[in-house]
């Protein structure tokens, strides 16, 4: 041979390779990590809806979700597996939430709807609540660092059935 080098070597292929498996674990990656946002903006979008539909069943009857003189109508987390006790409208709430498929908080209620004086909301309002747990796909170093009942989705909304 010449002093002129034809080709490519062994250690430049190894080394081109090397990079592009690197660039490519680093696109899957962030392909995983787009997935997770997504399925998370999902749920915030589920929930989001959950409560307005809340607050569109109070604007159609306002005492619909409330027995007796009672403001305060929740959802336990355990709602899904059983059935609901209480009025027609509560029962047709309760599965509608059931029906947006967010996965149930570890703690507290699934959703709650409260009209009472004392809410956050302030008198003659009614605070929406829906929780949700959002760890799905985390690692436990991670999900241990979180509260149990993971995102939680309010929203006040004007009472128009009196306080």
């Amino acid at each position: 041979m010449s002093g002129r080098q034809r080709g490519f070597s062994l250690v430049e292929v190894l080394v081109a390779v090397f990079v592009l498996s690197v660039g490519m674990l680093g696109l899957a990656a962030l392909q995983v990590a787009g997935l997770r946002s997504n399925a998370s903006a999902q749920q915030r979008t589920d929930a989001t809806l959950g409560a307005y539909d809340a607050i569109d069943r109070l604007r159609a009857d306002p005492r619909s979700l409330f027995t007796g003189s009672t403001l305060l109508q929740e959802i336990p987390s355990t709602a899904c597996d059983k059935a609901i006790e209480g009025t027609d409208a509560i029962k047709r709430w309760s599965q509608a939430i059931c029906a947006l498929g967010l996965p149930a908080p570890a703690e507290g209620n699934r959703a709650v709807v409260d009209c009472r004086l004392e809410n956050l909301c302030g008198q003659g309002n009614c605070e929406i609540l829906l929780r949700w747990n959002d760890d799905r796909g985390e690692r436990e170093s991670q999900s241990a660092t979180r509260s149990a009942a993971s995102l939680e989705f309010r929203v006040c909304t004007r009472f128009a059935g009196g306080g």
